[in-house]
């Protein structure tokens, strides 16, 4: 090498210069951030609540079941309570809308979220006006408030990439 090249009079290396990134950059990065967590989050809710309707399905129908009559120990047939039929009836039609909602959930459709939460309000409403009766629900009651708590930010997320002008409906 000839002494006369500038590579060998200097020989500590300048960092070339990185100009910070642009503040646009940084909200972009934040908002898709927050658009893959609600994702997540988004089908954790709707899983929640087809697991939860699915817990219900077996309760439904034996409620059903069990109203159309049954034999006692003298084998005395009798029959069932038109109020119970009428009850089991009402169950089966809310566990099937609970687990549409749970559908349509995972597919980030918001009126889906505000139905499924509001049937799980009243969901837990019967679990608490019952909690005296079968102490065992508070195994439900406790859970029941983690995904209502999760439902709720799921709805604020919604409206906080909606504000940003996110499109959070798309698909990934």
């Amino acid at each position: 090498m000839l002494p006369f090249l500038p590579s060998s009079i200097n020989r500590v290396e300048v960092p070339a210069y990185a100009p910070p990134p642009a503040p646009e950059a940084s909200l972009e990065a934040e908002l898709r951030d927050k658009l893959y967590a609600f994702d997540q989050q988004a089908q954790a809710l709707g899983a929640a609540w087809i697991v939860l309707g699915l817990l219900f399905v077996p309760f439904a129908s034996g409620l059903g079941v069990s109203a159309l009559g049954y034999r006692d120990v003298n084998g005395d047939v009798h029959e069932g309570s038109t109020a119970i039929y009428l009850l089991a009836h009402v169950l089966q039609a809310f566990v099937l809308v609970w687990i549409v909602a749970g559908a349509a959930t995972c597919l980030k459709n918001r009126r889906a979220i505000c139905v499924g939460l509001a049937m799980h309000y009243v969901a837990l409403t019967a679990l608490v006006i019952l909690l005296p009766i079968a102490v065992g629900n508070i195994l439900v009651v406790v859970p029941s408030v983690f995904v209502v708590l999760q439902a709720h930010r799921v709805i604020r997320w919604t409206g906080e990439l909606t504000a940003a002008g996110t499109f959070w409906t798309a698909r990934r």
